[in-house]
């Protein structure tokens, strides 16, 4: 694959006894502008963008990207940012190969248990290098930021940061009239509720009074749906079933956040994830929400 990168950017690198780099991991959807944001807000900040690559579709392009590029130089890569959307539950809204299964903790798992994404070599990534996940609250997800780890660098223990909160990239225009690119972490909040359908007005409620006082805040509903065989023995819940409880901690909740049932010889689970979020990126977190 051939990779777009900003020559820019190397400045803030070349002086570095490590060079950083920058994947923006996606496109805009019409109408939105995340994507566009980031890459303007990384590229007027080669020091800390290092590198930036704005081709790269799939953590599989990442990792031949880190793997081949010869402008690592002569030490390993130093932070390798990833910017995508994600979220806590979904992981990285990025395949890990081109057009394939995204970067869910099962996915990744069934990747590193099938040996098909083999580990950077130390002198690519060490403990020394470090990923920073630009997504959305998946500092709450720390097994997932695990296996990402793993994923990269094998045993090697290669750190991951992460946001607990909103990551934003937004286009606003200045005092002056000028049109630049911010870079914005915002709190949200998160409840399950077992088995609903939609959101009641007792749940916006409870999710507002622990909003701080005085910022707008917008209620958005993400459901689960789980449905999976009837386990052949051993009984007919969850707990029985490998399957359903693999599928639950691809979301990282539990299986008793869920209401079950057994109908036809499926087992199916239900929840909703409810989100206090600002009520200005409410528009995204939508988006995701829909997204299969």
């Amino acid at each position: 694959m051939a990779f777009v990168v900003f020559a820019a950017s190397l400045a803030g690198a070349a002086a570095a006894a490590r060079t950083d780099v920058t994947f923006v991991l996606a496109d805009d959807n019409p109408g939105h502008a995340f994507f566009a944001a980031a890459r303007d807000y990384y590229a007027a900040r080669p020091a800390e963008a290092g590198v930036l690559v704005t081709t790269a579709r799939s953590l599989a392009d990442v990792r031949e990207f880190l793997r081949r590029s010869p402008l690592r130089g002569a030490q390993p890569w130093g932070r390798v940012r990833l910017v995508a959307h994600g979220s806590q539950w979904q992981g990285l809204r990025v395949p890990v190969f081109a057009a394939g299964e995204l970067a869910s903790l099962q996915t990744l798992e069934r990747t590193l248990a099938r040996d098909e994404f083999p580990p950077l070599p130390v002198d690519v990534l060490d403990r020394g290098s470090r990923l920073v996940v630009d997504s959305c609250g998946l500092a709450r997800r720390p097994r997932w930021l695990r296996r990402l780890s793993e994923l990269f660098a094998g045993t090697t223990p290669l750190p991951v940061e992460a946001s607990a909160g909103y990551v934003w990239f937004r286009r606003l225009r200045d005092a002056d009239g000028e049109l630049r690119s911010r870079r914005e972490e915002l709190p949200y909040r998160a409840v399950v509720v077992a088995g609903a359908q939609s959101l009641d007005e007792s749940t916006r409620a409870r999710l507002r009074r622990n909003w701080p006082a005085g910022s707008a805040v917008e209620i958005v509903a993400v459901p689960v749906r789980i449905d999976v065989p009837v386990p052949a023995i051993g009984g007919s819940g969850p707990s029985a079933s490998p399957e359903a409880q693999a599928a639950v901690r691809n979301y990282g909740l539990r299986t008793g956040q869920l209401q079950w049932r057994s109908e036809a010889g499926r087992l199916r689970g239900a929840a909703l994830i409810v989100v206090a979020t600002a009520d200005v990126v409410a528009e995204d977190l939508r988006e995701l929400a829909a997204a299969p």
